[in-house]
């Protein structure tokens, strides 16, 4: 499985931040692979989970639990760079979300999605962080959760404070200290990671909104990320593939993120004679091979990250396009690798373990 990927300049102010607390920053990069200052190459692609692995190690180091909340408290957003832009000219808090989850490849490739979705008057932005990651992701969810209602206070004033908050993992921190800086008591142990938004909150005005710069820097980004009308085949795949653990992958959907209208992505498709229900059995199919190789994923996890609703969905698909079921095909790789049932059930529970505890300088280290 592919290694995801994330722009060094996500950790731009942990080394201040890590200073206030007299903590080594150079050292604490260099237990997880990071031989260089961020701030020097902030372009550089580094292993995602590096980043993951060096909130966990500030918070400890530091004695902090709350240190991603003060690092996306006392940072701006130069770490996102070009990303900032968007903030910055984006007409409303709405369109800089949808632009954000639009381009999100350019910071980080693999590793985790977005998702926005409404339901009444109430919209939720949530965060799916890649299952094997989500143990040792607890600094790096609460920083992105903040960083959202900080970017939300952009628009709409700073003293905003979301509908509500959603965390996986239980309380680091006081409840005193949650409420400092969201503005409300998260709910934590939730099923998601997200923040709730009324849904009036993304229509308010951005006063210094700029159409001609916004349109300028996302056409920009769109070379960035390979979006060419010339290849809008690899566009609508790498699309799909994006969304698919979102759930929100219809054609509509992903035309909308194209800048265009269903009709017209079909005719252009059929120009090439292709269609949208082809292009995503081909990324389902390519992807759920790629996902099995990775032992210790869940065969309800691949269907989860494909877009299956249920597990005998994914079953079934997998068996019309391998001729076997993906249990099946697992074992036989396994077998062909030459791995016994007992040395694999212990490899199994070994690595779960390992995930449980959040060991962040083992998943830290970089292959």
């Amino acid at each position: 499985m592919i290694e995801p990927l994330g722009r060094s300049r996500a950790l731009l102010g942990l080394t201040e931040t890590l200073s206030r607390h007299g903590v080594d920053s150079k050292a604490l990069l260099a237990k997880t692979g990071i031989d260089f200052d961020p701030a020097d190459e902030p372009e550089r692609w580094v292993p995602f989970r590096a980043i993951l692995a060096c909130y966990e190690l500030a918070a400890q180091q530091s004695r902090r639990p709350d240190f991603g909340l003060e690092l996306a408290q006392s940072r701006d957003f130069a770490f996102f760079g070009p990303l900032n832009l968007i903030l910055k000219y984006a007409p409303n808090f709405e369109t800089a979300l949808k632009e954000f989850q639009r381009f999100a490849s350019v910071q980080v490739s693999g590793g985790y999605e977005t998702s926005l979705q409404s339901s009444g008057d109430t919209c939720i932005y949530e965060f799916f962080v890649t299952e094997s990651m989500r143990p040792i992701s607890n600094q790096w969810v609460e920083e992105s959760l903040l960083t959202t209602v900080k970017t939300a206070r952009m628009f709409l004033g700073a003293d905003y404070s979301p509908r509500a908050i959603y965390v996986k993992h239980s309380p680091i921190s006081s409840k005193k200290k949650y409420v400092h800086y969201f503005g409300v008591a998260p709910e934590f142990d939730s099923e998601i990671d997200g923040v709730a938004f009324h849904s009036s909150a993304f229509k308010v005005r951005n006063r210094a909104e700029d159409l001609d710069v916004l349109g300028l820097v996302t056409s920009v980004l769109a070379v960035q990320v390979g979006w060419t009308q010339g290849d809008l085949a690899s566009n609508v795949r790498s699309l799909i593939r994006r969304s698919l653990p979102t759930g929100q992958f219809s054609i509509e959907v992903i035309a909308d993120q194209l800048c265009t209208s269903r009709r017209t992505l079909q005719r252009q498709l059929a120009q090439r004679n292709l269609s949208y229900e082809g292009l995503l059995e081909e990324v389902r199919m390519m992807l759920s091979a790629e996902l099995l190789e990775d032992g210790n994923l869940r065969l309800s996890s691949i269907a989860y990250h494909l877009g299956f609703r249920e597990q005998s969905a994914f079953n079934h698909a997998f068996k019309r396009w391998y001729g076997v079921t993906p249990g099946e095909r697992r074992r036989r790789s396994r077998m062909a690798k030459g791995e016994g049932a007992d040395a694999l059930a212990t490899r199994t529970h070994s690595d779960q373990d390992r995930s449980r505890r959040g060991d962040v300088n083992a998943l830290s280290r970089a292959d």
